[in-house]
């Protein structure tokens, strides 16, 4: 016994010290709207905007994760972590950018954190949740089953998934949402223009249309729920070739069956507000 524990005490001490975390601190001087390219498998990935035109990486990577890059200067840089293995273990990346700069990222299944940008965002993920607050000029997502929310925006968002879900927060702006299986939940002040696009996804809004704005949701087989908060006023297209429509708006609003579109207008018409499903319900309240 005594002898095994020794041989086993000797193979230890000849085997060495385990493979170490790979700890990065890295910090390039860039303009103030620089483009930013970021690449990463697994793991989060936190990138936040600041007042200083300088890009500041702090993270770890754990063993056999991958290898850390990254340089540039001026108008561009990239960085990220390289690993040839899909199974590797995720890293961990917090990122300082300028708040102007425009931002690509791609991702695996990394949770992607993104604030305080004002500039351009792009990001592409695979399944890894999708989370943006503060008011990028423009955000571009697309993910596969990847959650996605965002809160705060009012300029323009352009987001496409497969299965994840997406909610909206926006004050106002120009937002287009596509799924295929993921809900839309949106909660909007006054929407500029909209287009809200499901296959098997229930759609609900809350919120309003600014005057001379449009809001098209259009569904296969789920619901679409309106929510109208405070003056509405606007025109009104709704129709459902299975489903019923139900129309709250309207004192003798009740039920109607599909197949006959309903039109109608409030006040002078300054808004343009359609939906659409071929099997699912239409519900527009206020």
């Amino acid at each position: 016994m005594r002898f095994a524990v020794i041989a086993a005490l000797a193979l230890w001490a000849l085997a060495g010290p385990a493979e170490a975390q790979q700890k990065v601190r890295r910090g390039w001087r860039v303009d103030a709207d620089a483009s930013i390219r970021i690449q990463v498998g697994p793991g989060r990935l936190r990138i936040t905007g600041w007042e200083r035109d300088s890009i500041d990486v702090i993270g770890s990577i754990p063993p056999g994760g991958g290898t850390f890059y990254g340089g540039g200067a001026g108008k561009g840089a990239k960085l990220g972590v390289e690993s040839r293995d899909p199974a590797a273990p995720g890293a961990t990346l917090e990122v300082s950018v300028p708040h102007g700069a425009r931002v690509w990222a791609k991702t695996v299944s990394a949770i992607v954190e993104v604030s305080g940008v004002d500039g351009e965002v792009d990001l592409i993920s695979v399944n890894g949740p999708i989370t943006v607050s503060g008011s990028p000029r423009v955000l571009t997502v697309e993910a596969i089953d990847g959650n996605v929310s965002t809160d705060g925006g009012h300029g323009v968002q352009r987001i496409r998934t497969g299965g994840g879900r997406v909610t909206i927060k926006a004050a106002s702006g120009d937002i287009t949402v596509t799924t295929v299986g993921g809900g839309i939940d949106a909660t909007v002040d006054r929407l500029d223009r909209g287009r809200l696009e499901t296959v098997t996804g229930p759609v609900t809004l809350m919120g309003n249309v600014a005057a001379g704005g449009a809001l098209e949701t259009e569904t296969h087989s789920a619901d679409i729920t309106l929510r109208l908060v405070g003056p509405v006023d606007a025109e009104f297209q709704l129709a459902t070739v299975g489903g019923v429509v139900h129309n709250k708006l309207l004192p003798r609003g009740g039920p109607q069956k599909g197949g006959k579109p309903v039109s109608f207008m409030l006040g002078s018409g300054g808004a343009r507000i359609s939906a659409r499903s071929f099997k699912g319900a239409i519900i527009i309240t206020r």
